[in-house]
């Protein structure tokens, strides 16, 4: 009996793990399935498309090419239901993997940077003109300082004419002294001239 107890026992066990395949592949099976049809519903909602048409929806664009797809927007339902997506798809072309694009934070992103750019802009043309009124500021006091010397030089000058008129006058004035005359020599030579 031994030998019919170790035949049973053997198929009993032998049952026990075909039943634990099975238990697992169905698990497994389960698991494929939701997942199957999440990425479906996934599929569906981003392409705006009843989950029965949604794989052959993203068959026709993807043998169109298109990497980028937008749903359109219909402002009287009240809500954006548009997504952008980027489609991966392998060598035989099959869908791979499917990403949802964030729009919104790319441009943000891309709006942030223009305005640091603006930013460091207004900075650095602050900076020119704070630059530039130092400049004229300075040539100010330049001119300011030139015409003071210029004030200076013309006193100096009008005071040097002043001068010079006063003794212009002195030399002009008839002196009191009476000049002196020629002398006996000089008019005796002059007569002498004449004959």
């Amino acid at each position: 009996m031994s030998v019919i107890q170790n035949f049973k026992k053997r198929q009993q066990q032998k049952s026990q793990q075909e039943q634990a395949s099975v238990a697992e592949k169905l698990a497994d099976k389960t698991a494929n399935e939701k997942a199957e049809s999440t990425a479906l519903s996934l599929l569906a909602s981003l392409l705006n498309v009843p989950q029965e048409h949604a794989i052959s929806e993203a068959t026709k664009y993807v043998e169109q090419n298109i990497q980028f797809y937008q749903v359109a927007f219909d402002p009287a339902e009240g809500k954006d239901r548009s997504v952008k997506a980027e489609i991966e798809i392998n060598e035989k072309g099959d869908i791979t993997q499917i990403t949802e694009v964030d729009e919104f934070q790319a441009v943000k992103d891309e709006l942030a940077a223009d305005l640091d750019n603006s930013a460091d802009n207004v900075q650095s043309a602050a900076s020119d003109l704070e630059s530039s009124a130092t400049s004229v500021e300075n040539s100010a006091e330049k001119v300011s300082d030139a015409a003071s010397d210029l004030a200076y030089t013309a006193d100096d000058i009008s005071n040097v004419t002043d001068a010079l008129n006063e003794a212009t006058a002195e030399i002009k004035k008839p002196s009191g002294v009476q000049k002196s005359s020629g002398g006996k020599k000089t008019t005796e030579q002059n007569n002498n001239s004449k004959k």
